[in-house]
């Protein structure tokens, strides 16, 4: 059962100053005792929603206030007041409104006095985590099945089907009939759960689907691919979307805009500073900035690998070593060539410097230390 967690936290990565006062997260509790009644009311908002959800997008944090209703229970509240269309509004029945809905909102408070909320509308938050945890190759470590099963859920329950305009009198027998073909509507995501279609967010949601464990031959994962091929692909995606799948390995970096970090250098008083934008634009500008300024190198890839080899890196983890001599592999191209990439670091850009023949010696050295100091040392 999932469980709410408030005002609680710790571990060397999470520091506070007011003693984790305000901080909500979620918990799967496995050992969780929970009612008949209550798993039928969960099983009941998941149904009702998944069957709504084309119409009533948001969530309205029912599972959230069910959880801390419970735990706040509410006195009897008065009777509710209700008017006619030409009845007099009265005092009484504008105290009694605003008295049941104080009663209900203290009910809803969480322990440590701050009321919880959702922040989930955007369909752009939940990609990112899930390809920086893939990357970083903890996708397993820190999603657990119970975690990988309600992200599929989301991403599932805002697959948008548009369905065409058709006549009022029909539309229930249409709304049977035709929503499971891709030629009577669209199927795709958005940029936020109110939105019309976009690419961003499809391709982005298409991703996580598949990273999380979803096949080719799924019916949400082909329908979104389908969608995507349709209207030109992933390439037309927005600057951060390319991004996103060029961190991923899945794009280059040549077809991205640039992120030039020195742009962070301008003084304050130039016409144009980005410390000056945005928080929203900022904080996501500033690393990817950096992660342009270091995007991959071959050549500085397998320098890093001879050193990692010569220091002993090989006694103490060996993920890092087989994870660059992998990308080293998958690069070499058909003719055995490795491709000639962007000139990078301080000396070789600003001295116009390119060793072309480093593309080939570098790889081939780190790929040899890898055999002769990892791959016969495991055999003998």
């Amino acid at each position: 059962m999932w469980r709410l967690k408030v005002a609680e936290g710790g571990g060397r990565w999470l520091t506070t100053s007011n003693n984790h006062t305000g901080r909500q997260h979620w918990e799967f509790d496995e050992n969780a005792v929970v009612s008949g009644d209550e798993t039928a009311r969960l099983a009941k908002m998941r149904h009702e929603f998944s069957k709504n959800r084309h119409q009533i997008k948001q969530s309205a944090d029912q599972l959230m206030r069910m959880q801390l209703r419970k735990e706040n229970p509410s006195p009897p509240l008065p009777t509710a007041a209700r008017l006619e269309e030409e009845e007099e509004i009265t005092a009484e029945a504008t105290a009694t409104t605003l008295s049941r809905d104080i009663g209900y909102l203290s009910t809803v408070q969480a322990r440590d006095g701050h009321w919880p909320a959702e922040s989930a509308a955007p369909l752009f938050f939940l990609p990112p985590l899930v390809m920086a945890l893939y990357i970083t190759g903890d996708l397993d470590a820190i999603l657990s099945s119970e975690h990988k099963k309600e992200m599929l859920r989301y991403t599932h329950n805002h697959q948008v089907i548009h369905l065409p305009i058709y006549p009022s009198q029909f539309s229930n027998f249409f709304k049977f009939s035709f929503c499971h073909f891709d030629f009577f509507g669209r199927i795709e995501w958005g940029l936020h759960v109110e939105g019309h279609n976009t690419m961003f967010g499809s391709v982005l949601n298409y991703v996580v689907l598949r990273l999380l464990g979803e096949g080719p031959k799924e019916e949400a994962v082909a329908r979104g691919r389908k969608w995507i091929l349709q209207h030109g692909g992933a390439v037309r995606m927005p600057s951060w979307g390319k991004f996103w799948l060029t961190v991923l390995g899945v794009h280059e970096w040549a077809g991205c805009n640039p992120y030039p970090p020195e742009l962070w250098l301008l003084p304050t008083w130039f016409p144009f500073n980005a410390g000056m934008m945005a928080c929203y634009a900022r904080l996501a500008y500033m690393p990817m900035s950096s992660l342009y300024g270091e995007r991959l190198n071959l050549v500085q890839t397998s320098w890093a690998l001879l050193s990692l080899i010569n220091a002993g890196q090989g006694e103490i983890d060996l993920q890092p070593i087989h994870r660059g001599i992998r990308l080293l592999i998958n690069s070499q191209m058909e003719d055995g060539d490795f491709p000639q990439q962007d000139i990078v670091g301080v000396i070789f850009k600003n001295c116009s410097l390119n060793y072309s023949s480093y593309r080939n010696i570098f790889p081939i050295w780190a790929i040899g230390k890898y055999r002769q100091h990892i791959l016969q040392a495991q055999l003998f």
